[in-house]
């Protein structure tokens, strides 16, 4: 009896030795959704590479993930925000989870006296700002940095979106959407429904 529980023992402590030794295909990332009074902090000390570039005359704010990989493209935006600070922000944390982030300034060359999104004296001039725009030019200006976004020599040829409104936020991918309530953990589980979407799997190094 002694013989069997010693065998027993060992069969399982070699199983656990294999289990914590063997190489694993992905790794669970989390991330917090940031407060718009953490956002410039945030910006401020993310050790993530980013860089404003310029498409079509639109700006665009573009985050890049740690992964020797290539990565899925994620476009953000939220509401009547234009590029603030806060999704911005939102973009680290998308780049936290794997994904290459991009914010499009829609309202590049727009703003007082030609300038642009992050010119404007107050969140209601740029929501009047997008509203004058409208839908199509702000999907074209959108589309055309998405485009430019997959054909980046990191990404994968893969590419979603992240939106904002007042209390949702509504991932899409590849022709599918799901709604979720801020509140309600809805970040997390944009993100979960994403990286299912797109199959992504990041090899961090």
């Amino acid at each position: 009896m002694k013989k069997l529980l010693f065998l027993g023992l060992t069969i399982v402590g070699i199983a656990l030795l294999y289990w914590s030794a063997r190489p694993h295909a992905s790794v669970v990332m989390h991330s917090i959704l940031p407060t718009e009074a953490a956002a410039k902090a945030l910006l401020n000390s993310t050790h993530r590479h980013r860089e404003w570039v310029s498409v079509a005359n639109v700006r665009a704010f573009i985050v890049y993930p740690e992964r020797s990989d290539k990565a899925p493209v994620v476009v953000l935006s939220a509401g009547k925000q234009g590029a603030s600070d806060w999704i911005r922000a939102v973009a680290d944390r998308a780049a936290a989870e794997g994904f290459i982030a991009v914010v499009p300034d829609v309202l590049s060359g727009l703003g007082p006296r030609g300038g642009d999104g992050n010119d404007f004296a107050n969140p209601a001039d740029v929501a009047a700002a997008l509203a004058r725009m409208g839908r199509d030019e702000i999907a074209r200006r959108t589309n055309a940095v998405r485009d430019y976004a997959i054909m980046l020599p990191a990404a994968d040829g893969k590419s979603a979106s992240i939106e904002f409104s007042a209390a949702d936020v509504k991932a899409a991918v590849s022709g599918r959407s799901a709604n979720f309530k801020v509140a309600d953990g809805g970040w997390a589980q944009a993100v979960s429904f994403l990286i299912k979407q797109t199959g992504d799997k990041p090899l961090l190094g």
